[in-house]
C-alpha cells in the first residue's frame, strides 16, 4: 500500500518511519536539534511549494508535505484497514 504525499508523491507505507507536524520542529531544543541532524545527515524534498505542515521520515529520505499530519495518519489508517482486509 502507497500514501500519496502531495504534488504526485507517493510513497509505500512499509518505508515510512515516523510522521510529525511540522510545526513541532520548533516546540523543544531536543526536536531542533533532532531537524537540524535530519537535514544534515538525510536527503530532504520539499513537496510543499515552501509552506510545510507535516515532514514525514522514510527509509530513503525526508518529505515535507502541504498535506497535514492528522491527514495523512488518516490516510494510512484507512490503507492498513484496506489491507487488513483484504488479507482475511
Amino acid at each position: 500500500m502507497f500514501l500519496h504525499l502531495g504534488r504526485g508523491v507517493s510513497v509505500r507505507l512499509a518505508e515510512i518511519v515516523y510522521i510529525q507536524d511540522f510545526a513541532q520542529t520548533e516546540a523543544s531544543e531536543e526536536n531542533r536539534r533532532f531537524w537540524a541532524r535530519l537535514r544534515r545527515e538525510t536527503p530532504v524534498r520539499d513537496l510543499s511549494a515552501g509552506r510545510p505542515r507535516s515532514f514525514i521520515l522514510t527509509d530513503h529520505g525526508v518529505y515535507l508535505s502541504a498535506i497535514s499530519s492528522a491527514t495523512l495518519k488518516k490516510r494510512s489508517d484507512i490503507s492498513f484497514a484496506a489491507l487488513a482486509a483484504s488479507s482475511i
